[in-house]
């Protein structure tokens, strides 16, 4: 969930931890793969992010639930149409917990995403598909960046 920030994309950092066996074992059926839809079940609910290839077959923590679109026109549309909902907080009617908030998936599955006409579908997807390209490039930028930064960082305090 530390993960999830407010640009689309989850992309691997240094910040990432490695998990025991133990912990492997029991989360290794939850695996993602690029353009997943993640979305934060406990804690901060419903933090939306979209995995990033870097993270290709990683495990997902039971924190989160993943949301795969199997036929990849209604992904884009699926993934913003969620960002809208917790933007407008929506998922604040559908929260259980008094201590900690917890979404469980029976009630986000019972959550209604609208089924765009085929028309609608193509012209979202035709104005969407050049931005999130451009999204795409500028994640990768900064994860070299984040790279450089840490390097330099090390250095400095080397005294190099």
């Amino acid at each position: 969930v530390r993960d999830i920030h407010d640009s689309d994309y989850v992309c691997l950092t240094d910040s990432f931890e490695y998990i025991d066996n133990q912990t492997y074992k029991y989360i290794s059926k939850y695996t993602v793969i690029e353009d997943d839809i993640i979305v934060s079940s406990v804690g901060t609910v419903g933090l939306i992010g979209r995995i990033h290839h870097s993270l290709q077959n990683a495990n997902l923590t039971e924190n989160c639930f993943r949301v795969r679109c199997y036929d990849n026109r209604y992904a884009d549309y699926i993934f913003y149409a969620l960002s809208c909902y917790k933007d407008l907080r929506l998922f604040d009617n559908i929260i259980d917990g008094s201590v900690q908030a917890k979404l469980s998936l029976e009630r986000f599955r019972s959550f209604p995403i609208c089924n765009p006409e085929e028309d609608e579908l193509k012209q979202f997807n035709t104005v969407i598909k050049p931005l999130k390209q451009m999204l795409n490039r500028n994640n990768s930028e900064l994860l070299i960046l984040a790279k450089v930064l840490n390097f330099t960082k090390s250095r400095i305090s080397k005294g190099a």
